[in-house]
């Protein structure tokens, strides 16, 4: 039913490969860099009320 899960994993390697990817292709200047061009909006959601509490106390 279910594929087994390796156990050697080498989780330290593939940290490595990660970050050297991201290094690589300037991954974290092009998320600040796509953050710059996008214009802030808002929604309604922005304003909302907050909660009140309508239990009855007795």
């Amino acid at each position: 039913m279910y594929n087994k899960v390796q156990t050697d994993l080498k989780f330290v390697e593939r940290e490595k490969e990660v970050l050297k990817f991201w290094a690589d292709n300037n991954i974290f200047k092009k998320s600040i860099d796509s953050k710059k061009k996008v214009q802030l909006t808002h929604s309604m959601m922005d304003h909302q009320l907050p909660m009140v509490n309508h239990t009855l106390d007795t």
